[in-house]
């Protein structure tokens, strides 16, 4: 692996950012707060800002740290540590409420799903629009918009409306137009690149090995694998804070998974909850038995069948779960089970991120619902060490 240069492309300087609770506050003291910004220009500027408001809480705290051009920066951290938010900070997206950083060069990259594209323009609008915000010409866009299509392999939906897209299309859309139109000094990759479906993870883990000697990255990532394949540092950081900073990669992901990621995991019943007319409830939470999660639910009375999947990372189902077999399907008979729980043993599968999906059928195996990667775990060691809440829909 090459070594880093001596360049520094980014420096952040005790970065702090916070959040209120509650969104009426979060309102109200975003008005304060521009009012306040307003007049700091008129006159001296004072630590209003330093100092939490009722409801407020840091969600980054004196961040600070060097990028020098060759280096692959691995960001390590639990749900809510703090790392979409600075790299959200260093985009531009939103603004810190403490320190500064400074860019020597360009910055891009993808963080979020579909990050800066019109819903209601097509695909290839937005690549206009997307090339006119980055300063880039329409000529150069022109020269490179069919490359941008096939490497996103969007074909003839260019020309759709970027809504109607799946999150895969999204998100295969964005990434070309920030890798291609423009390779970037510094590039900043989310773990939102793990919906795309796995051709195409490989092609931009491809992109990331031809400019990662010349540029520098920051890589979001629970992958372990790609962490040690890319990365010559990491970062972990813990409530907001960085708790280690190391050029040993294999000691600092040693370090994640045995010391960080368990105490996460001593707070039990981390759980999915959902309800409506077809479930009134489905609750997933840990056990005592860290190999095992527990699927409890209560359906409504047209709901006979339910088909439970588990996937990798890739969005690819690996295994379902079943108790009989109908019209060549495996689907779990609700009047089969003992009682309204089951049981899935997860202590077989290798280390790495997976998701459930959960699909409900009527006595003809007619959908009335499907909830697609509900529910995030991730498994070290072979053992399930933390099971993360995707989404909270009640």
């Amino acid at each position: 692996m090459s070594q880093p240069s001596n360049e520094v492309l980014l420096k952040c300087d005790e970065i702090g950012k916070k959040f209120s609770k509650n969104l009426k506050s979060s309102l109200k003291y975003a008005i304060s707060d521009i009012a306040k910004d307003t007049l700091g220009k008129v006159f001296p500027k004072k630590e209003f800002s330093y100092c939490l408001r009722k409801d407020e809480f840091w969600a980054l705290k004196s961040i600070s740290f060097e990028l020098r051009r060759g280096e692959c920066l691995g960001l390590l951290g639990s749900n809510g540590a703090g790392k979409s938010t600075l790299l959200r900070i260093l985009s531009g997206i939103i603004k810190q409420d403490k320190g500064s950083f400074s860019i020597n060069g360009s910055i891009g990259g993808i963080i979020a799903l579909g990050a800066g594209f019109n819903p209601i323009l097509s695909g290839r609008e937005n690549l206009s629009v997307y090339a006119a915000i980055k300063g880039i010409s329409q000529n150069t866009l022109k020269a490179k918009e069919q490359e941008i299509i096939e490497f996103s392999e969007i074909g003839e939906f260019i020309d759709a409306p970027f809504r109607t897209y799946s999150s895969g299309m999204q998100v295969r859309l964005a990434f070309s137009a920030a890798a291609i139109l423009e390779v970037p000094d510094i590039l900043l990759i989310d773990e939102v690149l793990a919906v795309g479906d796995i051709s195409f993870i490989g092609k931009c883990y491809d992109y990331i090995e031809k400019i990662k000697n010349n540029s520098a990255i920051i890589l979001v990532s629970h992958n372990s694998y790609n962490i040690k394949r890319f990365c010559n540092r990491c970062i972990i950081v813990d409530k907001g804070t960085i708790i280690k900073d190391s050029r040993n990669v294999a000691d600092s992901l040693c370090h994640y998974e045995s010391e960080v990621i368990p105490q996460k995991a001593e707070s039990k019943n981390l759980s999915f909850r959902y309800k409506n007319e077809v479930a009134r409830e489905i609750f997933i939470e840990d056990s005592d038995d860290a190999k095992i999660i527990n699927i409890h639910f209560e359906a409504s009375k047209n709901i006979k069948f339910i088909e439970l999947s588990l996937h990798d990372e890739s969005k690819e189902p690996i295994v379902s779960y079943y108790n009989c077999t109908l019209r060549n399907r495996p689907v779990i008979d609700i009047l089969k089970l003992n009682g309204s729980t089951i049981n899935v043993n997860l202590s077989n599968f290798s280390s790495g991120n997976y998701s459930f999906s959960i699909s409900f059928m009527d006595q003809e195996l007619i959908y009335k619902r499907r909830l697609p990667f509900i529910h995030d775990i991730y498994i070290a060691n072979e053992t399930v060490i933390r099971s993360v809440m995707k989404h909270m829909l009640v």
